[in-house]
């Protein structure tokens, strides 16, 4: 990472239940400059027990994540281009 970059961090917390802390997923993405593009991971956080982390909702969670963060990459690369 360059001299006096770092990495950027933002959240968001999605309720899915009742509007209570505890039932909110906390979602989020880390940001930093690599090489000539940039590096995103995506971590999300705060299962609730009342929604046990099962291996269907994991590949659930996976399938949508990766759609947001195709979409992401596409619209920042035809950004680039414009």
């Amino acid at each position: 990472m360059p001299a006096g970059v770092s990495p950027s961090r933002t959240g968001a917390r999605f309720p899915e239940m009742e509007d209570r802390p505890e039932n909110y997923h906390i979602v989020t993405f880390d940001i930093r400059p690599t090489g000539d593009g940039t590096e995103v991971v995506l971590t999300q956080t705060n299962q609730s027990d009342a929604e046990p982390l099962t291996e269907e909702n994991r590949k659930e969670y996976a399938t949508n994540w990766t759609m947001v963060l195709d979409g992401l990459k596409t619209t920042v690369e035809a950004a680039k281009r414009a």
